[in-house]
């Protein structure tokens, strides 16, 4: 008869592999009971007591609810192992081969778990085998998925669990501004209450040497002088003078090591001292930026703190962590540059993921080439995406179509109002400055929104909002374009040409400064294209603080909200009766004292009435006279004129001679009596006859249009 102990819970889910219970005990019962080991592998240098301890890592999702430790091959078992002194003992070699003595013995690890098996079936210490394959996670390397195992190797560890050292880190930890914030007293602060010992040493060929030499004694000796200080060296007595009498080293070429990394580093011998056969870790490095600069023992300028750090969240165990580690090491030992940390602010970034939230892998098939998707789109584009997407903390669910939607509806918007100001520009012949002078209503709007947007922009960059700053920065260019200059588009052609492009460009000038951190090429390209300096953009950009909105500038943005608010409701009014936009009536009302006369005007030609005027409520005069038909006959004409010239890809302010004529006898009899006006609005001149020309859907007829 066999007896087994297996945790109650359990019991139900491995019924069909044992019987009866007939004791219970609770586990901490079992605790200190001896037992035969399923492999005596140990031999007699080694004394290892087989008997059961408790460990808060055992839990019930599998298994009995008791487990084997192997302090050689995990890091729990490991951590337990030290805390019991137990010995760590080898049954596997590092290259993965079990070793002699052993079933399998030679076979690769895996491989051998049938002979395993049969070894313990045959002793008839299996007590049962089981129908299908257990699965459960297990380590495989991520590029060629072979199977994995942990070892415990030897390292070299500075002692980060000291109270003192763990203090300064969590001290420091308190003055850093962290975005999101969450991540100080969460992520990090917790990382930071458990510090680890950090092993510093690799087993690498390529890396810092590490400057430890163990005698056969076991004496460790640390060489901390510079390699600039070997080479100056006239010969070892300076050296000596500086207590370093131990240090006798073999050189090569005129006691001139030329290679200061592996092998040749390994070559510097002292009087039975050997360097460890190590490189550190490069976290080591990384975590010794602020200082190895300029030489830590030299003279250079060490730049410290930084006012502001980025990488992925996972650097909390990494990057962010060696710098504050190092900085508290330093502090510890009585080196202390600063009572700041080595960084004022950082900003943890979610990781990239695929467009259904999945982790991108090549295996899978659902990697998106960096490379490839910015010759696409651009840097800039991909930038301002990421940027504006979500939270910077938050994971990120790539989609190109996001991408697109960016491109179009900011990039590329942009560059459409910087290519209409040129184009403008060069009609009015005259260079075009700030407009100083702010008599138009929309320019004074503009200007009060440009002020606000670059307040906002400025207060989100100082706190590291980044995604609030590059949403501020699209929706301003957003509002620049589909706002501002379709309503001040008929400015351009006449006598206000010069003021309304003097608004323009420095609606421009606000874009681009709120664009530069996102999309620096962007930029880069826009900037000197509005006639202005690289210093004066670096000035603008980096150091300048912005204004506050003062009573008049508040004003117009109130009152402006509230016009475009009224305006909506009116394009909603006609939608309900069936009535184009481009369709003029002749009034519209508007509330009484709801707003101010002045933007009237704006509203008319939004609304396209003839004109507006207060009253009960906010409605519009529907009887549409003759008149009227055929002002909206011309309004049609003349947005079919302007597809038909930016078909032809005409320059603006070219002027071609063109015959329009139409199906419909009436349509052609309306369209004499308005070529002269309309020619004049789209720059062309227009003879209504016959032709050939390309035809156009017009009013439930067709028109043809030919350049003569």
């Amino acid at each position: 008869v066999k007896y087994v102990w297996l945790a109650k819970d359990l019991a139900s889910s491995l019924s069909k592999y044992v019987g009866e219970i007939i004791e219970e005990k609770f586990g901490s019962e079992l605790v200190g009971l001896k037992y035969h080991p399923l492999f005596n592998i140990h031999n007699s240098e080694f004394i290892i007591p087989y008997q059961i301890v408790s460990a808060d890592f055992v839990g019930l999702a599998e298994g009995t609810g008791l487990v084997h430790i192997a302090p050689m091959y995990g890091e729990d078992d490991n951590i337990l192992g030290e805390k019991m002194g137990w010995t760590a003992i080898e049954s596997v070699n590092l290259n993965g081969i079990i070793l002699e003595g052993l079933p399998g013995a030679g076979k690769f690890m895996k491989d051998g778990d049938k002979d395993i098996l049969e070894d313990l079936k045959t002793r008839g210490l299996l007590v049962s085998e089981i129908d299908d394959t257990i699965r459960h996670t297990y380590p495989f390397c991520w590029r060629c998925e072979t199977s994995l195992m942990y070892v415990a190797k030897d390292s070299w560890f500075i002692k980060m669990s000291e109270e003192k050292i763990k203090n300064i880190m969590i001290e420091k930890n308190q003055k850093i501004v962290w975005e999101p914030s969450h991540i100080r007293d969460g992520r990090f602060g917790e990382w930071l209450q458990g510090a680890r010992n950090w092993a510093i040493s690799r087993e690498r060929y390529w890396g810092t040497p590490l400057p430890l030499w163990v005698s056969e004694a076991g004496e460790v000796r640390f060489f901390n002088i510079s390699e600039k200080e070997i080479k100056e060296s006239k010969n070892l007595d300076e050296l000596y003078a500086r207590g370093l009498a131990w240090l006798k080293m073999e050189m090569k070429k005129n006691n001139q090591l030329e290679n200061w990394h592996r092998p040749y580093i390994d070559e510097i011998s002292f009087d039975g001292f050997k360097r460890v056969p190590f490189v550190c870790d490069v976290w080591l490095d990384s975590g010794c930026m602020p200082y190895a600069q300029s030489g830590f023992t030299g003279a250079g300028e060490i730049f410290y703190p930084a006012d502001y750090i980025a990488e992925a969240v996972d650097q909390t165990r990494g990057w962010f962590y060696t710098l504050l580690a190092v900085a508290s090491l330093l502090e510890a030992s009585g080196v202390k540059l600063s009572d700041e940390p080595p960084f004022k602010s950082v900003i943890c970034l979610g990781h990239i993921n695929d467009a259904r939230g999945q982790k991108m892998s090549k295996s899978k098939g659902n990697v998106m080439e960096p490379m490839a998707i910015m010759e696409k789109y651009g840097a800039d584009t991909v930038r301002l995406a990421l940027v504006s997407m979500n939270p910077a903390g938050e994971p990120k669910n790539f989609d190109e179509k996001f991408l697109q939607t960016t491109q179009r509806q900011s990039l590329s918007l942009l560059l459409n109002v910087m290519q209409f100001f040129e184009a403008y520009s060069k009609i009015v012949k005259s260079k075009i400055q700030n407009s100083e002078s702010k008599t138009n209503l929309l320019d004074t709007w503009i200007s009060a929104l440009s002020k606000k947007y670059l307040h906002e922009w400025h207060n989100f960059m100082r706190k590291n909002k980044l995604t609030e700053s590059a949403r501020a920065t699209m929706s301003f260019v957003d509002e620049a374009s589909t706002w501002y200059l379709r309503l001040s588009r008929e400015r351009f052609k006449g006598a206000e040409a010069v003021n309304a492009l003097g608004s323009l460009r420095e609606v421009i000038k606000t874009a681009v400064i709120m664009l530069a951190p996102f999309c620096p090429f962007t930029a880069d390209d826009l900037w000197p294209r509005l006639g202005e300096s690289k210093q004066l953009f670096i000035e603008q950009v980096l150091l300048e603080e912005f204004e506050n909105l003062n009573a008049d500038e508040e004003k117009a943005l109130v009152e402006m909200a509230l016009a475009r608010s009224i305006v909506e409701k009116g394009r909603k009014l006609r939608e309900s009766h069936g009535l184009k936009i481009r369709q003029p009536l002749a009034k519209f009302t508007v509330k009484s004292g709801s707003l101010s006369e002045e933007y009237f005007g704006l509203i008319a030609g939004e609304l396209n009435v003839l004109k507006v005027e207060y009253g009960e409520a906010e409605t519009f005069d529907f009887e549409l006279t003759k008149e009227l038909k055929k002002m909206g006959l011309a309004r049609e004409f003349k947005r079919t004129l302007g597809d038909w010239r930016r078909g032809q890809k005409l320059a603006v302010g070219e002027v071609v001679v063109v015959s329009v004529w139409c199906e419909e006898g009436e349509i052609n009899n309306t369209m004499k009596e308005l070529a002269e006006s309309l020619g004049q609005d789209t720059w062309l001149n227009i003879s209504i006859e016959p032709n050939s020309g390309e035809a156009i859907e017009f009013e439930n007829s067709k028109i043809y249009i030919t350049k003569k």
